[in-house]
């Protein structure tokens, strides 16, 4: 089981979902469009959290691009879409067109979160 620690911040729209804690030292994190923000693990590539610029905007999208995982060497790009696909991040956000780093963000319910954690 792992923890999941959510935070909002009402005044900014900003959702920051944390998956366990994870050293800091090992902590990774890459900015992926303007607004979404992913941290892994470094030694494993384990996502370590989320965090959505804008979250309730980004809800009423039906999907995003990735703009800036499209500019990230390719190596980087394969070893980032493999987290993406993390059963802890679906309920969150689902690589729905990993060509065209296509994603559409969740906003799960309480019942949802129990299955990953």
């Amino acid at each position: 089981m792992s923890l999941i620690r959510f935070c909002y911040d009402t005044e900014g729209d900003i959702l920051d979902i944390t998956f366990g804690f994870g050293q800091p030292n090992q902590r990774e994190g890459f900015e992926l469009n303007d607004n979404i923000v992913l941290f892994v693990e470094k030694e494993t590539d384990r996502p370590l959290g989320l965090m959505f610029i804008f979250y309730s905007k980004l809800l009423e999208q039906k999907s995003l691009l990735l703009a800036y995982l499209a500019a990230m060497p390719q190596e980087q790009q394969h070893r980032l879409i493999k987290v993406l696909t993390h059963e802890l991040l679906s309920p969150f956000l689902t690589l729905i067109e990993p060509v065209n780093r296509e994603v559409r963000i969740g906003n799960p319910h309480v019942n949802e979160m129990a299955a990953v954690a």
